[in-house]
């Protein structure tokens, strides 16, 4: 392994020396996403991180996990039947490396679902928005916990739920989704309104949005034209995770998969439906997105090498064609097992750094 990363480095070199032919886009944010790593007490997580020199570091709230018991006084943060210790700590370490947190705020706790599993939309979406008002409250940026000296860091990006169109992530999907996508759109409406409320330059975004359906869930734009039917809002910028499915980074905007994908190939469909639709640009950020040095339908197994020219290769395509496209968040610091399914890391699991994460750091820009 350690040969093959040498070899699979000095061509990552000749990558990083292209990476000056990249048309500049500096709105383009990189980010990172690593839950699990990020909150344990691994200690090699946050500098490793920190040498990333990511802008945006996304973390999910799951809900259900921060408010186990309905709280008396949803509406506060120190309501006693929340805990907040793993977004109080993710906010602080993320402002400490200079990066800006995006939060998703996911899930739904028993008592607000009618005793269901966190996927199940709750019964009362304004009970979703209270909680979203209490997050935004707490990273206002003015909000200082009980006992503590100094207010939590600003946090000012927020995304709704996550990957709605497919059933493992948001039910009931309904008949081809679009039960899901009717609850989605009063998700988003009382989040929005909840957060804004108390941090009028926060921005929600709509998402993430996967790529395709799964498990009953409708295409992307299948699916946002239920959740606009339904009233859904215009969001101030809709959240995508562009899995590619084994098709590699091109420009190929009047590709048309029989599942309906959108893709970083195809992408201007999804931009074109949603200035149809408001009127104007909705800003897109990539919320999810990477590629695994791990077996890849269509693709084979892709190498440390191979997966830092595709990372090339998908942000010069994105930069080249998409200038709505804000940010771009990369799944996985480091590899989650030597051996399993998301291998996306831009270091193995025993922390050997691989040809993509000098790459990313010439990416992010200064």
């Amino acid at each position: 392994m350690r040969r093959a990363l040498v070899g699979a480095l000095a061509l990552a070199a000749v990558l990083v020396t292209a990476v000056g032919v990249v048309p500049a886009q500096a709105e383009l944010k990189l980010g990172i996403q690593d839950d699990a790593l990020l909150t344990s007490q691994e200690p090699n997580a946050w500098p490793f991180a920190k040498g990333l020199t990511p802008k945006v570091v996304r973390y999910n709230i799951g809900w259900e996990q921060v408010a186990g018991a309905r709280p008396k006084a949803p509406d506060d943060p120190a309501d006693p039947a929340y805990n907040f210790k793993h977004a109080d700590a993710m906010a602080r370490q993320t402002a400490a490396i200079g990066a800006q947190s995006l939060f998703t705020i996911v899930n739904s706790p028993r008592w607000a679902n009618g005793n269901k599993a966190p996927s199940y939309a709750p019964s009362n979406p304004d009970d979703y928005g209270q909680f979203c008002g209490s997050v935004a409250w707490r990273y206002s940026g003015t909000y200082t916990p009980p006992g503590a000296l100094l207010p939590l860091p600003a946090v000012k990006n927020f995304t709704v739920w996550n990957e709605p169109n497919r059933g493992q992530y948001l039910m009931p999907q309904g008949r081809d989704g679009q039960t899901a996508a009717r609850n989605f759109a009063a998700l988003v409406r009382a989040c929005t309104d909840a957060v804004h409320a108390v941090s009028p330059d926060a921005r929600v975004a709509a998402g993430p949005i996967a790529s395709r359906g799964a498990q009953g869930g409708a295409s992307p734009i299948a699916f946002l034209d239920g959740y606009y039917k339904a009233g859904g809002p215009r969001p101030d910028a809709l959240a995508f995770n562009p899995y590619m499915n084994g098709l590699v980074p091109a420009y190929m905007p009047k590709e048309a998969p029989a599942d309906g994908a959108i893709t970083l190939r195809n992408l201007d469909q999804l931009e074109r439906w949603l200035n149809r639709t408001y009127g104007g640009t909705v800003p897109i950020w990539f919320t999810e997105f990477a590629w695994r040095t791990a077996p890849t339908p269509k693709l084979g197994t892709i190498s440390p090498a191979k997966q830092a020219d595709l990372l090339h290769k998908t942000v010069t395509l994105v930069r080249t064609h998409y200038p709505y496209a804000k940010m771009l968040v990369w799944f996985l610091v480091r590899d989650e097992s030597p051996t399993g399914y998301w291998r996306s890391g831009l270091a193995t699991f025993d922390w050997q750094q691989k040809p993509a994460y000098g790459l990313y750091q010439s990416l992010v820009g200064p």
